[in-house]
């Protein structure tokens, strides 16, 4: 049972049950005006939480689902690129404005990801370097965005609302990725994993979106689809457009990499029609409509978990049927070749 701190109350109401509504509008609100620090934590230094037990069987399921967890992100990601505040940061460093741009910034993103989830916290790891090298150009940036008129530095909002994207549709969504089989223990060791990663980032943990508690989290993550990234998503500003295909050029060339290196089992995005994936983000936040097709998958793409096994990702045949249906657009599902 999570215990509720004095501090942490305004999130629950008086039969102790948790307002994920409150929480966010807290993120929302008090964090903006809180500064990103890159001195807290201090460097080195553990949250008094960490559970190496938890930590190792999050990294010994990605070890297990690599493939699926990579390209969960990979979405997640373009989905922050919706996120107004933390946009307007990413368009000052200039280096997510070009496919060649993106392709780099997204791959050393996920290379930063894959350190996170194979290495350790002995002195010196590689962990350690990645964590430090992460929060150097967090400083970089904030300090470029304190510089600019009607701008602000990078603050805790920003900085707590970024895990989303890196396991938003992981916890919401698995079954779309590939992930269908995870239990909650597994869940909740990946829930952990990143609530470490967060405070070591310097997330506050009263903006952590990852909770001691996976049902909270899982809370947090689905009242932020439905009230924050939904309503994003409906703006589409025209101005941020083109990072958003940019993106997508540059994951273009990761997933066919992936391709190459997983003999086709990796996920492929046909560069022929970039919308795809942007669409793909949209429909996986469509709940109540995912469900009405899931009884009709079709194996157009497939995922290959690593040890794991391979499993169905019938995204794209999503897209086609509900665009179809509810939207009246007609979307052609490309062929992998």
């Amino acid at each position: 049972m999570v215990q509720i701190s004095r501090r942490d109350a305004y999130f629950y109401d008086e039969t102790g049950k948790f307002l994920p509504e409150k929480f966010l509008r807290c993120v929302e609100v008090e964090a903006s005006k809180i500064p990103y620090n890159k001195d807290v934590p201090r460097k080195g230094q553990l949250p008094p939480y960490y559970d190496e037990t938890k930590f190792k069987k999050a990294q010994l399921i990605f070890e297990n689902h690599k493939v699926s967890i990579l390209f969960a992100k990979l979405a997640g990601l373009i989905l922050l690129l919706f996120y107004i505040t933390a946009v307007r940061i990413i368009i000052l460093t200039k280096k997510s404005n070009t496919p060649a741009t993106a392709y780099v910034r997204y791959r050393d993103t996920l290379q930063h990801v894959v350190t996170w989830y194979t290495s350790d916290f002995k002195d010196g790891s590689r962990l350690w370097k990645s964590i430090n090298t992460v929060k150097a150009m967090h400083h970089t940036a904030s300090s470029k965005a304190a510089k600019v008129p009607n701008m602000s530095p990078i603050s805790q909002r920003e900085l707590a609302g970024t895990v989303y994207g890196f396991i938003g549709f992981v916890i919401t969504k698995p079954q779309y990725f590939g992930l269908q089989d995870l239990t909650d223990d597994d869940l909740e060791a990946i829930v952990h994993f990143w609530r470490v990663i967060c405070y070591l980032l310097g997330v506050d943990d009263r903006y952590n979106l990852c909770r001691e508690s996976l049902a909270e989290t899982k809370e947090i993550f689905h009242e932020a689809s439905e009230a924050y990234f939904k309503r994003f998503l409906l703006l589409r500003l025209p101005s941020y457009e083109c990072m958003q295909f940019a993106a997508v050029e540059g994951i273009n060339r990761i997933t066919a990499t992936w391709n190459r290196k997983f003999a086709g089992n990796a996920v492929f995005i046909p560069k022929e029609d970039t919308r795809l994936l942007q669409f793909s983000i949209e429909v996986h936040l469509l709940a109540d409509m995912i469900l009405e097709v899931s009884a009709n998958k079709k194996q157009s793409i497939r995922a290959k978990s690593g040890n794991g096994g391979g499993h169905a990702i019938d995204t794209f045949q999503t897209i086609q049927f509900l665009l179809t249906r509810y939207l009246n657009v007609s979307v052609k599902v490309l062929p992998n070749n």
